[in-house]
Order: structure tokens, then sequence, then C-alpha cells
């Protein structure tokens, strides 16, 4: 099965895009479908093999933390409280101030809360990789749109390109991907 989907759905679009990462069970309901993440990694290692990609399309992470940094959820949690400007990168006025780190949006104090935890375990190598983020565009009027969805994406990917870091860590480029840009309308309901 792992061999099919790298055929079908990776192997068509490998000469014309740079894929870096493969996410595997990001989504899994805690429960049955756990015990059977450790083994769809590892046949998807082997079929990237099988099906003979030799350059390096999916970095494992080997102790480097990956993080799901979706702001869309807290502000659906409460809007009374977190407003949207802070959640969609367009935030003029300092909303969070942790001593002497200043946060704009919640994008960057979700980020800088996966730093503070490494920094607190004092792990070697603090850095993360930004497994998901995303914007839907149409579940729940009016915070989820069309429009916010264009605006959180197009602001996420200058946040990341502009390589700047997080307030926590300046000037450290991140790696990080979208989720969710294709086919959020054929997932079932309920799931998030």
């Amino acid at each position: 099965m792992a061999l099919a989907w790298i055929q079908t759905d990776v192997c068509p679009y490998i000469s014309d895009m740079d894929i870096g990462y493969i996410t595997i069970g990001n989504e899994v309901i805690l429960g049955a479908g756990v015990a059977y993440v450790a083994r769809a990694i590892d046949n998807v290692v082997v079929a990237i093999s099988t099906a003979g990609i030799t350059r390096t399309i999916m970095k494992v992470s080997k102790g480097r933390p990956h993080a799901e940094c979706v702001p869309e959820l807290l502000v659906l949690s409460d809007p009374e409280k977190i407003s949207l400007e802070y959640t969609l990168f367009i935030s003029r006025d300092v909303v969070v101030r942790d001593g002497s780190l200043e946060y704009h949006n919640l994008f960057n104090v979700m980020v800088d809360w996966v730093f503070a935890a490494l920094e607190k375990i004092n792990a070697a190598d603090p850095s993360i990789t930004i497994s998901e983020t995303r914007w839907l565009s149409a579940e729940n009027l009016p915070h989820e749109s069309t429009d916010n969805a264009k605006t959180y994406n197009r602001n996420f990917m200058e946040r990341i390109l502009n390589r700047t870091g997080m307030p926590r860590r300046p000037g450290v480029a991140m790696n990080a991907s979208s989720f969710d840009l294709f086919n959020e309308d054929e997932k079932a309901g309920g799931v998030e």
C-alpha cells in the first residue's frame, strides 16, 4: 500500500517539486491506530527506496521535534479573547510580552512555547520543524473564510521565508509546512 501511494502521489511530482518532508501519523486519533504509525513510517521509507527515489525527500527526525502550530483552532475556541488580527499576523500591537520578548502574532507564541519547553528539558539541539499549520476556508464562518485563509497562508509563508527566526530564537531559520491546502472539503467532519 505504501509503495502504491509513493508511486501514485509522489513519483509523478518528484521532478517538478522540492518535496522535503512526508508527515505520517499527524492526525491519528488516539486509540488503536496509534500502534500502526511506526510501521507506517517504516513502510514509507522502504517504499521510497523501492520506487528508486535516490535523492533525499524525507528527512527522518531522530529526536528533532515536529510541532503543529494551528492558531486558527485557538481563535475559534475563544474569539472574544483572541483577536483575528493576532492570529492572521496582521496585529500592529504587541499582544503578549514575556520578559523582553514581544509577540505580535499567535504563531510566534506557539513556536516559542515549544522552544521554551525544549530549553526546560535541556535539549541539546533545540531546533524544531513546523510540520503543520493551516487556516480553513469555509467551515466556521466568519473566522474561517477564503480571505482569511489567503491572508494567513501568505503571511505565514512570508514569516518563514524572511528567515528572521522567532523572538526566542532570532535569526534561526525554520523548516515549515502548510497543511490542508487542497481537498479540505472532502475531509470527514468532526475530525478536528
